[in-house]
């Protein structure tokens, strides 16, 4: 079944592969920093309405800024994107520095770092090679998946917290989270 499928060259064939490896591994990194991110420091002080809109927005703009390096290399496009991406993901920081423990805003620079490595590579990479829709839907996969898990949970987390009996709640009625 693998081997009908067409993902595009294969490493041997590429003039660099290291750029692929360390794509790959730098992508598996920053997903655990992020299931980390999200299921420990998130899951356990909760996001504010900025945070459960900002984050959806975060992780939809740098799966379109992957999407398009790894399809066409660097162009005045994808340079924009990847900018563009890197920027928007440091727009919580205010919000961090008052809700966050030092922990999640350490895990937060590791996170920026890795943004902009991945989106790096992914550029050179498709300078390299043109991987087909296939392979590229098949990187994009995993961070599709979180995007909508992203939406549903903490859109879902919002009405279920709206409905909460009064004793659960802080004695202004809201969650210390809402905004």
């Amino acid at each position: 079944m693998w081997s009908e499928l067409n993902l595009g060259p294969r490493l041997s064939q590429m003039e660099r592969p290291e750029l692929a490896y360390a794509l790959g591994g730098l992508l598996i990194v920053q997903g655990l920093a992020m299931l980390v991110d999200e299921f420990y420091f998130h899951h356990r002080r909760g996001l504010g309405r900025w945070e459960r809109i900002g984050h959806p927005v975060d992780t939809l703009m740098f799966m379109l800024a992957l999407g398009v390096l790894l399809q066409s290399g660097w162009s005045l496009l994808s340079a924009s994107l990847a900018i563009f991406s890197a920027l928007l993901v440091t727009k919580d920081e205010w919000v961090h520095r008052r809700e966050a423990p030092a922990a999640e805003q350490w895990l937060h620079s590791i996170l920026f770092l890795l943004h902009g490595l991945i989106l790096g590579l992914a550029g050179e990479l498709g300078e390299q090679v043109v991987l087909s829709a296939g392979a590229t839907l098949l990187l994009l996969a995993p961070i599709g998946m979180f995007f909508f898990y992203q939406v549903l949970y903490w859109q879902s987390w919002r009405l279920l917290r709206s409905k909460r009996p009064s004793h659960l709640s802080s004695s202004s009625g809201r969650s210390p989270h809402e905004s």
